[in-house]
């Protein structure tokens, strides 16, 4: 895992919200459809190795 973060330094990693909302529509089984949204939340540049 150290060797990884020390190639990652300087670029950058982000959050990711993942929610599944219903459509309001329903399949031919009668369950709810969802729709899946993902919103990068948060974004942020890896600086330094920290062990």
């Amino acid at each position: 895992m150290l060797n990884f973060t020390k190639r990652a330094v300087g670029k950058p990693m982000a959050v990711v919200f993942i929610e599944f909302k219903a459509t309001g529509e329903r399949d031919e089984n009668d369950k709810l459809i969802f729709k899946e949204e993902r919103r990068v939340i948060s974004v942020a540049t890896i600086n330094g190795v920290f062990i």
